[in-house]
């Protein structure tokens, strides 16, 4: 029997933009090789309340993350970024231990826009989400990626490797 296999609809990247959004999930990656060593690394997730349409033509809530080196270190990407969602700084103590899980839920504004090639979306900015600005509901059937069946699954919840990852099969 054969098995065949195609390229499929590409899913589009995130529509570009300002756009409120609500924090869906926080993903630990664990410890991830990078060009600087071993690093502990985290995505925070969110949905803006936009869809695309998959191969059978259905509405696909889209999703957007950010991944960040686990550290509050006054040097940090996830601390700027943390604090610009905030608008203010972190005090001493919860730079002692700060509990992402409380980021679930949380509204923000985000602007969105795309790399260079225009295959992904890149979350440029993060703010607290102004009063006059409703944010989206969690999309039904969301389940957080620490809760899914981990069985070929990674961090982005879909099977297999993370995007960009280098790809070590002898083929």
């Amino acid at each position: 029997m054969s098995i065949i296999v195609s390229e499929g609809k590409k899913t589009p990247p995130h529509p570009v933009g300002q756009y409120p959004a609500i924090c869906i999930d926080v993903i630990d990656r664990g410890i991830v090789e990078t060009q600087f060593g071993n690093k502990h690394k985290i995505i925070v997730r969110f949905f803006c309340g936009e869809f695309f349409k998959n191969d059978d033509d259905k509405d696909v809530p889209h999703y957007i993350g950010q991944q960040f080196t686990a550290s509050l270190d006054e040097r940090a990407n996830l601390r700027k970024f943390l604090q610009a969602w905030r608008n203010r700084a972190f005090t001493p103590e919860e730079l002692k231990g700060f509990d992402l899980e409380v980021l679930l839920g949380i509204p923000a504004l985000l602007s969105i826009s795309l790399n260079d090639e225009g295959t992904y979306a890149n979350i440029d900015g993060c703010m607290r989400l102004p009063k006059e600005m409703n944010a989206p509901k969690k999309p039904d059937g969301y389940v957080r990626a620490k809760d899914r069946d981990n069985a070929g699954q990674n961090g982005s919840g879909q099977p297999g490797r993370e995007p960009g990852e280098d790809d070590d099969l002898p083929f």
